[in-house]
């Protein structure tokens, strides 16, 4: 649960500092072309750092999706797939 909150908040951080670097270039006694171009470069910065996190955010899910299978099948008992089949299918003795 913690590493959740720190993860909230190191997110908190990055938005701070990323206002406070917007914030600075727009009050800097730059050019409009100069500060264009800054905004440019730290826009792309932020879209690599969105599609970075998006691509480590994908990874940690199918990894727990893979523990939470694994657990799943650790978890079945010897057996289980014979009755899922049992249940699947009933038997035709009501036939006979």
């Amino acid at each position: 649960m913690a590493k959740h909150r720190n993860e909230g908040n190191f997110a908190w951080f990055v938005a701070g500092v990323t206002v406070g670097i917007a914030g600075a270039i727009l009050f800097a006694p730059k050019s409009g072309k100069e500060t264009r171009q800054q905004l440019a470069e730290a826009a792309s910065k932020g879209r690599e750092f969105a599609s970075e996190q998006k691509k480590q955010a994908t990874q940690f899910g199918r990894e727990l999706y893979e523990k939470g299978r694994d657990l799943v099948e650790e978890m079945k008992l010897p057996g289980d797939s014979a009755n899922d089949s049992a249940e699947a299918e009933p038997a035709d003795s009501a036939e006979a």
